[in-house]
């Protein structure tokens, strides 16, 4: 289902906002940051010429708030295909940096991919935008409608 132009808005801002990284001795000891708008040039290593990678969840699909059991579960499957699949997968997490509205949610970076393959896994886990990236250039919010 579409969303509307003004939701899509609402939307960016809040995921421009959020904090997004790898955890520690995934790729390196300390937390490793993804930026939206920055090149990752450490993960660029990892690319051919025309791959991507992502940064997605499996929780809350659409946006919607689900159980605690509900989500590790997705995102269990989540990380399952991803290996099924021979992907490089290292866990992540997403955060609020604002103390009034906190969330978190555990994510996974997989790579590599195709921009066509990135889109098809985040709406097959009904997810509304991931934080998405290919090589030499800069991270950006993908939108998956």
């Amino acid at each position: 289902m579409p969303i509307s132009e003004t939701e899509r808005k609402r939307l960016a801002q809040l995921f421009r906002q959020a904090k997004y990284e790898l955890l520690p001795g995934e790729l390196q000891s300390a937390a490793y940051p993804i930026r939206i708008g920055n090149q990752h040039p450490e993960l660029d290593a990892f690319l051919s010429e025309g791959q991507s990678w992502i940064f997605i969840t499996a929780y809350n699909p659409m946006g919607q708030p689900q159980s605690t059991a509900f989500n590790r579960v997705a995102q269990q499957k989540l990380l399952q295909q991803l290996q099924n699949d021979s992907k490089t997968v290292w866990r992540g997490r997403g955060y609020s940096p604002d103390p009034l509205q906190p969330w978190e949610e555990p994510a996974i970076l997989t790579l590599p991919l195709y921009r066509r393959e990135a889109i098809a896994i985040a709406r097959e886990y009904q997810q509304l935008a991931i934080v998405y990236g290919e090589k030499h250039g800069a991270t950006t919010l993908l939108f998956t409608d």
